[in-house]
């Protein structure tokens, strides 16, 4: 498991695909990985939208994340809760609201990414905080999807700054999106917003 291509599969996958010729007969043979990747895997990707819940400093102005949609069975029938989500979200450690914005605005609380089944989250924000759930099927191809996979368990030790206005879920979302689909380019179009609200900061 400490193999490189087994910490970084989305990597070794993109490399395998660029320079075939200095992987050809080399097989990841990953047991781990391989687990997670036949549990999380399916042939499409929605974006979910949580809208606003105000009792929630975190939430006041919504969640988004994504969905791994798996296969349907034989006889055409889904089973949307037992999809996955791959999740950005804050380490909250105070409900104080004012501690929370404060903190929030200045990259005080370490974020972290998780994959965990879709039902969880229907519990979380539709069951327990009665809010709307908005999903969008993107249009990504099966080895993209493939690749979002896999670099979701790259990311899956990863702590990273979470930013309220900048490095947000909704940013951490795009990047995901970006480092499964090559052709996609959204952060860019982003930088002069943020390069903006760091001025005002």
């Amino acid at each position: 498991m400490n193999r490189p291509r087994c910490r970084f599969p989305a990597r070794f996958r993109w490399m395998k695909k660029e320079l075939p010729e200095f992987f050809e007969g080399i097989h990841s043979n990953c047991p781990r990985f391989e687990k997670y990747f036949n549990a999380l895997k399916g042939p499409s990707v929605s974006l979910v939208f949580s809208s606003y819940y105000l009792n929630n400093p975190s939430s006041a102005f919504g969640h988004t994340f994504l969905r791994i949609n798996k296969a349907a069975a034989s006889d055409g029938s889904r089973h949307e809760l037992l999809d996955y989500g791959i999740n950005y979200a804050a380490n909250m450690d105070t409900d104080n609201a004012l501690l929370y914005g404060v903190r929030g605005l200045f990259g005080m609380f370490n974020g972290s990414f998780t994959s965990v089944p879709y039902y969880y989250k229907v519990r979380e924000y539709n069951n327990a905080e009665s809010r709307d759930l908005w999903e969008y099927e993107l249009s990504l191809t099966s080895d993209e999807v493939e690749q979002l996979v896999a670099h979701s368990w790259e990311l899956g030790s990863s702590g990273v700054d979470y930013w309220y206005l900048t490095e947000n879920c909704s940013y951490h979302v795009l990047s995901i999106l970006e480092a499964a689909a090559s052709r996609l380019n959204i952060l860019e179009q982003l930088k002069s917003y943020r390069q903006q609200l760091k001025i005002e900061q």
